[in-house]
């Protein structure tokens, strides 16, 4: 039974903590190409070229 109350006692607090350090970035700055595998469904290729015309725009 201790190991399941330490667990829980474990999660709790990496809820509770914050993780890392946020941090802003423009991620045209870091993304130079984006792949889709050939085999994906339209509407996930759709989605993807949504996302990026979006992302793009507001530079």
């Amino acid at each position: 039974m201790w190991k399941n109350e330490q667990y829980k006692k474990n999660i709790k607090l990496e809820r509770e903590r914050p993780v890392g350090i946020p941090v802003k970035v423009d991620l045209t700055d870091l993304i130079r190409q984006v792949y889709v595998q050939p085999k994906s469904p339209k509407w996930f290729v759709d989605t993807v070229k949504d996302v990026l015309k979006k992302v793009w725009c507001q530079r």
